[in-house]
């Protein structure tokens, strides 16, 4: 049994979710100068690139170790 508008609202709710990961990643790599693999500017290119595919790969392998922000 589908509920009504079934697709649209699976739709709505993976662009919700697609733009809140990008803005996260993007709040994490302004805040944070350590990352485990490249730097401040790889990720922004590839998470502007690529969105919640690099998002994902940036929390996974692109953070750094020590977790603080900048200050």
């Amino acid at each position: 049994m589908l509920i009504a508008g079934g697709p649209i609202l699976l739709f709505a709710l993976i662009s919700i979710a697609n733009l809140v990961m990008w803005i996260v990643s993007w709040v994490h790599i302004f805040t944070h100068k350590n990352y485990e693999r490249g730097n401040r500017v790889l990720w922004l290119i590839l998470t502007a690139a690529c969105g919640f595919i690099a998002s994902i790969f940036y929390f996974a392998i692109g953070r750094g170790y020590n977790d603080k922000p900048e200050e």
